[in-house]
């Protein structure tokens, strides 16, 4: 079986191939709270460095399925109504 692609190699493979294909990505929002600790701690850090990224690559990321598939929706409907 093969391993999941960390997010290094994916930027990198993004960047390389980079031909106007859509991307969007999918981001939990995740809030730390106070009593936070170190794994929560990890994955907030995480979070930011991915959110970061996506933000320099221009690539827009949403918190949930629904409101991916909704922007993803609209989207469509725009380039369709455009084609008209």
């Amino acid at each position: 079986m093969s391993q999941p692609m960390g997010s290094d190699a994916f930027f990198q493979q993004y960047t390389e191939i980079n031909d106007h294909k859509p991307v969007l990505g999918l981001i939990p929002d995740r809030s730390p709270t106070v009593d936070t600790n170190d794994w929560d701690e990890q994955r907030w850090k995480s979070t930011l460095e991915m959110t970061t990224k996506l933000t320099e690559l221009k690539i827009p990321y949403y918190p949930t399925i629904s409101r991916a598939a909704r922007a993803v929706s609209k989207l469509i409907d725009y380039y369709q109504r455009r084609e008209r």
